[in-house]
């Protein structure tokens, strides 16, 4: 009798050990830090710190090996990075550059390369999805500490421990606080929940229950219109996709229907930007408080659209400037310039460029893999959309960046690329 070979489970794939310290490093609060010198050290910038070597040594294995495929995320995010030294430098001088942009770039260029170039397999990519889905679960879960404290529960553990002490003051809706957990504001807890809940519906059943009830009470405890917006179009994007995997041009039709329903909104409506920040805000009240935000801050971006004012105030005093920018893509273009926030969001984009048209090798990648593919790229969409009301930074920055490098190195893996022979027909290999 002949054997036959054993079926390898899609998500038995060994990670390093130093991949899970680093998931969980990067949910831990701020308030788990020390100071070196003028710096906050995390736990995560220590490992960023730590790993950006080896992430140089493991892209240069990647091509020796012929396992590489050229990403347009590749290029932009790190070409985002390099470029929030250089306005900073342009605008506040080189010393400030150095001391305060330059860890911020390397929480913007190392997550996304640790993704791309440590998780160098399908598998490897799956596995690690199933650890960030797991410990956002349990982030969720802390929140309810936080709800049934009336305060930063968890944060304020970390802080008696380390000492380290923010000036955090509770926000408060529909009489609840709203939850943090580990992270650093509420709606920052909401968007990486919501992503966690649309990556778990590609888990196997022993962790869906698990990770699904974490992130659904992280994500309604934050009380955060835009992540739960987010979350029922990710599940609907699930759920149309599985629904006519088979039918052709389907997400043809989507993307032309919402073409449609821009173009008439901005030709026939007053106030066509106030119309979309009010489907994604609570209330009327927060989404006049954004377009209030926005109007403030668009002349200093007209005026300063190459390198923004930098961050420490030398163009614009602080004091003229909102406490807080609700959105990825003015923060971006505000503090770094247009060119900042293009990259970033170009980048984004790009990461999914490495499959549009194209199928992944049914060899490498599983059914299932190819699935977890769909649904990053809808957690990538979905940043960008919640971005328009959201300011990443922190844990949800190192997360969706996280997200993008998966995604790119799922691409390595389209017919046609480097490290792929040629494959047979697969509908479900198709990606829109």
């Amino acid at each position: 009798q002949v054997a036959l070979p054993k079926r390898v489970a899609v998500y038995e794939s060994p990670v390093s050990m130093v991949a899970v310290l680093y998931a969980i490093s990067i949910v831990l609060p701020e308030e788990a830090s020390f100071s070196l010198g003028n710096l906050r050290m995390t736990i995560t910038r220590i490992f960023i710190l730590l790993l950006a070597p080896l992430c140089i040594f493991w892209f240069v294995k990647l091509i020796g090996e012929g396992r590489y495929k050229f990403i347009l995320s590749d290029l932009l995010i790190p070409l985002c990075g390099i470029w929030i030294v250089i306005s900073t430098a342009a605008v506040d001088g080189f010393e400030d550059s150095i001391k305060s942009s330059g860890i911020n770039a390397l929480e913007v260029i190392a997550p996304y390369l640790i993704a791309r170039t440590m998780l160098d397999s399908p598998k490897k990519i799956a596995t690690f999805t199933r650890i960030i889905c797991m410990t956002v679960a349990i982030v969720g879960f802390l929140g309810i500490l936080d709800t049934l404290t009336g305060r930063f529960f968890v944060r304020d553990v970390f802080s008696a421990v380390t000492g380290y002490q923010k000036n955090l003051v509770g926000d408060y809706r529909l009489g609840l606080v709203r939850a943090t957990s580990t992270v650093e504001h509420p709606i920052l807890l909401g968007t990486i929940c919501m992503m966690s809940i649309v990556l778990a519906t590609t888990l196997p059943s022993r962790w869906r229950t698990f990770i699904f009830a974490g992130s659904l009470t992280g994500l309604f405890l934050s009380i955060s219109s835009a992540p739960i917006g987010g979350m029922a179009i990710g599940l609907f994007a699930m759920k149309y996709n599985d629904a006519l995997i088979l039918v052709k041009g389907r997400w043809q039709f989507v993307v032309t229907i919402l073409l449609i329903f821009v173009t008439v909104v901005l030709a026939i409506h007053p106030n066509p930007r106030g119309f979309f920040i009010g489907l994604v805000a609570l209330n009327a009240e927060t989404a006049y408080y954004r377009l209030f935000l926005f109007d403030w801050v668009e002349p200093f971006i007209r005026d300063n659209p190459i390198f923004g004012i930098g961050i420490r105030g030398n163009v614009i005093p602080i004091s003229q400037l909102p406490t807080t920018l609700d959105s990825e893509w003015y923060a971006l273009a505000l503090s770094y310039g247009i060119p900042g926030a293009l990259m970033m969001f170009f980048g984004l984009v790009g990461c999914c460029s490495g499959n549009m048209g194209g199928k992944f090798d049914r060899g490498q990648v599983s059914a299932e893999q190819r699935r977890l593919a769909f649904a990053l790229t809808i957690c990538v969409g979905l940043a960008v959309y919640v971005g328009t009301t959201v300011f990443y930074w922190g844990v949800a920055q190192s997360i969706v960046l996280l997200i993008a490098g998966m995604r790119a190195g799922i691409g390595n893996y389209e017919d046609g690329g480097a490290t792929v022979s040629a494959s047979r027909s697969d509908p479900m290999g198709r990606l829109p």
